[in-house]
């Protein structure tokens, strides 16, 4: 009866041979997979840049996002109350960093001239936008204390301005790091979150 193959010895040579063969497939394969991530990243970037282009609220929401200020007028008091809760947040976090820092595990802190400030409401919605410079050197856990603390502000608030909607988005340079929207985030464009303060989808003809 002939001896099975499954059943031979392999020698060191067809070893290697084999698992060069493995390696090379497998080599392969996480090609494969990289360049399929790669194109459906490029394909989705290209679908954001379509979608930006057709949809006018980006131009109202992009525009808006250039008009932070660091100075805040008495006459301005949405924007007043923001930068009031931003900067008892900031003395909050500072609190606990002077702690922190004995044990070395703070960042940096965060200086309130650093913040600049935007405010806009349309009916009974708000839109905040904060910009903040060198936002990658402070806790990533400050943007969270900030939206906390500017929702809790403006709740005490709603009976006398009649908002009860906010939109509010955290930057540092060209980029929105972190925001809040009653929609939520729906994993597509962190910008889109807040695109609902403008109304519905208006297109250009």
């Amino acid at each position: 009866m002939a001896e099975n193959s499954a059943n031979k010895p392999v020698n060191d040579e067809q070893y290697n041979a084999k698992i060069t063969k493995n390696l090379k497939k497998g080599g392969y394969g996480c090609l494969t997979f990289l360049v399929i991530m790669m194109i459906i990243g490029y394909c989705a970037d290209k679908s954001i840049e379509a979608e930006e282009s057709k949809d006018i609220r980006y131009q109202y929401l992009y525009a808006d996002m250039k008009k932070v200020k660091n100075t805040v007028s008495e006459d301005d008091p949405l924007t007043l109350i923001a930068k009031k809760c931003v900067e008892s947040g900031i003395y909050i976090e500072t609190q606990e960093k002077k702690f922190l820092q004995k044990t070395k595990k703070a960042k940096k802190r965060l200086n309130k001239k650093a913040i600049k400030y935007f405010t806009k409401q349309n009916d009974g919605k708000l839109l905040v936008i904060l910009q903040i410079s060198q936002l990658e050197t402070v806790e990533s856990s400050t943007t969270d204390v900030f939206i906390e603390a500017l929702l809790g502000c403006y709740s005490y608030v709603e009976d006398e301005t009649g908002i009860d909607e906010y939109y509010i988005a955290i930057r540092s340079g060209d980029k929105t790091y972190d925001a809040h929207s009653p929609e939520g985030y729906d994993g597509y464009s962190i910008d889109k979150m807040l695109l609902p303060f403008y109304g519905e989808k208006v297109t250009e003809e």
